[in-house]
């Protein structure tokens, strides 16, 4: 269309700012489509890009869809450069529209509503069953168990009461508490050090201030099926390991990274898996043991994160 080519949307674009700003778009599109998961089962049949979506309320919230990337595709191809011929005018108008419900759609929702006095009228178009984008509260069954884990909304600071900007006036506006107290630890758990975020347990990072547990079968080498705390306070000793097993984790444990820019240039080159198994010659078991610690917090596996992503987030090896 003659009003897309105006502002620029022919122009050819790098892959990085497709998938940051087009893919995103796209998803509006997709506002009455189902998405796979949506008939209840975690992957559909012959689709390896739409992730599992685990179990309660968001278990249809499964990020960018499958038919989020090919609509992405029909984009390219100018699919879309005309309106379909079932398209219904609806007779609607709205002041603002904004694509995606996430945490920075809402805020610009309530900026247009709060800076308006509500006179504005604003649309937000998600493709989502929840709103909140990437801040989610991810359920999974477990062997029976049902585990909750949140997502891109570990924590948060509480803005000082009467402060200027944004994240104080919504605060106020929302009627939002200012203050908190934490659950008292039950007794029967036998003083257990139980922290206070969702950080301090990774990899035990923080086992002189928290307690970390492991859990053993007969898989990982134990004689039977047992949980050990703080694995790294006596050097894996107590761990049932293979020994090249043990001395390869904590190789990797004790290993620096250089802080030199052609350093991380190089990071960027490869993936942390690569890394770990190709340039420090690590067991694969090593690169296992970091991957629950590198997709908690990248999102992915080391087979798929790159080293340098690993640096950022404070990994061995390259940190």
């Amino acid at each position: 269309m003659s009003d897309d080519r105006d502002l620029g949307l022919d122009a050819l674009i790098t892959r990085k700012d497709f998938l940051n700003a087009t893919l995103l778009g796209v998803g509006g599109m997709l506002i009455s489509c189902a998405a796979p998961a949506w008939a209840g089962v975690p992957q559909a049949a012959g689709d390896s890009w739409t992730g599992f979506g685990g179990a309660g309320d968001y278990a249809r919230s499964n990020g960018n869809t499958k038919p989020v990337l090919d609509a992405a595709h029909r984009v390219r191809d100018g699919r879309y450069a005309t309106l379909p011929s079932n398209t219904i005018d609806t007779g609607e108008f709205y002041d603002v529209v904004i694509v995606g419900g996430g945490i920075a759609g809402l805020a610009a929702a309530y900026t247009v509503a709060k800076s308006s006095g509500r006179s504005k009228t604003c649309l937000i178009i998600e493709n989502h069953p929840i709103f909140g984008g990437g801040a989610k509260q991810n359920e999974f069954l477990v062997n029976g168990v049902r585990l909750v884990g949140p997502q891109a909304s570990n924590q948060f600071g509480v803005p000082r009461e009467g402060g200027s900007g944004i994240a104080s006036e919504a605060w106020a506006d929302f009627g939002l508490p200012r203050s908190f107290a934490y659950q008292d630890v039950d007794p029967s758990v036998g003083g257990l050090r139980i922290p206070l975020d969702n950080y301090a347990h990774m990899d035990g990072v923080n086992e002189t201030q928290v307690d970390v547990g492991y859990f053993f079968d007969e898989r990982s080498g134990a004689a039977s099926a047992t949980w050990i705390r703080n694995i790294w306070r006596n050097e894996l000793a107590d761990a049932p390991m293979a020994p090249a097993v043990r001395a390869d984790l904590l190789r990797w444990r004790r290993t620096n990274g250089e802080t030199t820019d052609e350093f991380r240039r190089r990071l960027d080159t490869m993936t942390y898996a690569d890394y770990l198994e190709r340039v420090m010659k690590l067991s694969p078991e090593v690169t296992r043991f970091a991957g629950p610690i590198v997709g908690l917090i990248n999102g992915a596996a080391p087979d798929a994160v790159s080293a340098f992503a690993a640096q950022q987030i404070g990994m061995p090896g390259v940190s």
